[in-house]
C-alpha cells in the first residue's frame, strides 16, 4: 500500500516483512537508528550480531503469522525506513510497537481485519514524539506508568513507560462504556504486574528464595512463596476446604480419592525444594491458610510445564492473573524458553486468564489420566482415563520460537499415537 508522509511528500510503501527482512531490519537498525532511537524501540540487543539475529527472529515470527511485523520502504523500494508491529497478533489484545507515524493508520486497520477489538502499546516516558503521535493519530488512551525492563549488552534496568490502548471501532467494547472503562483497567493491571514481576524476579536464585506480599484487590494482600517443608497438612486444607469438588475436578494433577493424596502432596514439596520442579502457593497472611497453588514441573527443561488452582473464595479476584505471571516471571528469570500448560474444554475462565495474559492455543490434545502421559508412552503405565484439553503455550524466547513449536508439536503427535495405542487395547 503506497501512502503519502505529506502533500508534498513522497510516496512510500507500507508492506508486511518478508524472508529479507531480516537482512533490510539490520540495516535500519544498525544505520538507520541512533542509540536513542533503538532503546526508545525497547531493543533487547545493542550489539550487532545480536542485534541481526533479533532481527531474524523477528522475521520468522512475521513469517510464521504468530506476529505482524510490517516495513516503510523508500520511494525506490531498496531502503526500509521505518517498522511496526503487532505482537502475538491472534491474542484478544495485540501489542504495537512502532518507529515512524504513518504505520500507526496501517497496523490499527490490521487488527481491525483480524477482529481484534484493543491494541495495547508502551513506550518510553522520554519519548514524547511516540506518545504524541499515538495520542493524535492513533487516538490512544493514556492508561498508567509502569515499570518496564530495558536491555542493553544483556544487562536488564528498569525505566518509567507508558502504557497506551486504543479501541477499535466496531468491537463489541465499543458498544459497552462500563465495559470498556473495566477491560482498560485490567489491561493497565496486566501490564503493570508483569513489568513488576519481572524487575522483582530478575535472576534464576530469586523463584527460590521468594516471599512477597502482593496486592490481590482493594481489600486483600496474598503472601507468595515457595512450598516449604510440612506443608502437607496446609496442602490438604487447600484441597478439601479451599476448593469445591468442582474446582478439584478441573485441577487434576493429583489424585484426589487415593490414600497416597498426603504422599503426593510430600513428593510435591520434595521436588521443589530439590528444584526439579517450581512450586509456588499464595497465602493469605490472616490466617496462614494457602489459596493458591501454582506450579512449573520439569522447571530444568526448555519448557516447563504450568499448573494453577485458585480457591473459590478467591476465584474471580485475580489471585489467577497475578499467579501465572509470576510463574511467567520464574520461569524468563530461568533462561527458559516458554511455558506450557493444558486446561479443560470446559474450564472457559481459565482459558480467557491465559489468553489476557498472552498464551496462544495451539491445539487440542488428549490427555491421559491415572497416569503420566510419558509413562504410558513407553507402555510402563496403562491411563484409567482419557479427557480432550486445550493446550496453550506462553513463548518467552522470540529467538527460539519456531524451535520450540516443532518440539512441542513432535511430543504433541507422539502423546495422540500412545492415546490412540492404548485406546485401541
Amino acid at each position: 500500500t503506497p501512502m503519502e508522509l505529506d502533500d508534498d511528500g513522497p510516496r512510500r510503501t507500507l508492506r508486511p516483512v518478508l524472508e529479507d527482512g531480516e537482512a533490510k531490519l539490520s540495516i535500519v537498525g544498525l544505520s538507520g537508528l541512533s542509540d536513542a532511537s533503538r532503546q526508545c524501540f525497547a531493543l533487547r540487543s545493542c550489539e550487532s550480531d545480536d542485534l541481526v539475529t533479533e532481527f531474524g527472529a523477528l522475521t520468522q515470527n512475521s513469517l510464521h503469522q504468530h506476529d505482524l511485523h510490517v516495513v516503510a520502504l523508500d520511494p525506490k523500494g531498496h531502503s526500509v525506513v521505518g517498522h511496526g508491529f503487532l505482537l502475538s497478533v491472534h491474542d484478544i489484545v495485540p501489542e504495537l510497537g512502532l518507529v515512524v507515524a504513518e504505520q500507526m493508520l496501517s497496523l490499527k486497520a490490521a487488527a481491525a481485519a483480524v477482529d481484534r477489538e484493543v491494541i495495547k502499546l508502551m513506550t518510553a516516558e522520554t519519548n514524547g514524539s511516540l506518545t504524541n503521535v499515538c495520542d493524535t493519530v492513533g487516538g490512544c488512551e493514556m492508561l498508567d506508568m509502569s515499570p518496564t525492563p530495558s536491555w542493553c549488552d544483556g544487562d536488564a534496568t528498569t525505566a518509567g513507560a507508558v502504557v497506551g490502548a486504543k479501541i477499535l471501532p466496531g468491537g463489541a467494547l465499543g458498544s459497552s462504556a462500563r465495559r470498556r472503562q473495566r477491560h482498560l483497567r485490567r489491561l493497565a493491571s496486566v501490564s503493570e504486574i508483569r513489568s513488576a514481576m519481572a524487575v522483582s524476579l530478575s535472576d534464576g536464585e530469586a523463584p527460590w528464595t521468594l516471599s512477597t506480599p502482593i496486592r490481590v484487590d482493594d481489600e486483600r494482600v496474598c503472601i507468595f512463596r515457595p512450598l516449604c517443608e510440612r506443608d502437607e497438612a496446609k496442602l490438604c486444607r487447600f484441597a478439601f476446604s479451599g476448593l469445591s469438588e468442582a474446582s478439584r475436578e478441573l485441577f487434576t494433577s493429583y489424585h484426589w480419592a487415593s490414600d497416597g493424596l498426603v504422599a503426593e502432596f510430600g513428593d510435591s514439596i520434595r521436588n521443589s525444594l530439590n528444584r526439579r520442579d517450581l512450586h509456588l502457593v499464595a497465602v493469605d497472611p490472616d490466617d496462614g491458610s494457602i489459596v493458591a497453588q501454582g506450579f512449573l514441573l520439569s522447571i530444568q527443561d526448555p519448557v516447563p510445564v504450568l499448573g494453577l488452582a485458585v480457591a473459590d473464595d478467591w476465584q474471580g479476584c485475580g489471585l489467577g492473573t497475578r499467579m501465572l505471571l509470576l510463574l511467567e516471571a520464574a520461569a524468563a528469570a530461568s533462561g527458559r524458553a516458554a511455558i506450557e500448560l493444558t486446561t479443560m474444554q470446559n474450564n472457559a475462565r481459565a482459558k480467557r486468564v491465559c489468553e489476557k495474559v498472552g498464551y496462544e492455543l495451539l491445539d487440542i490434545i488428549r490427555s491421559t489420566s491415572g497416569c503420566e502421559a510419558t509413562a504410558a508412552f513407553v507402555d510402563s503405565a496403562t491411563p484409567t482415563d482419557f479427557r480432550d484439553e486445550f493446550h496453550m503455550v506462553r513463548i518467552l524466547d522470540e529467538a527460539k520460537q519456531g524451535a520450540t513449536l516443532e518440539a512441542l508439536r513432535v511430543a504433541r503427535a507422539g502423546e495422540h499415537l500412545s492415546a490412540c495405542g492404548d485406546e485401541g487395547a
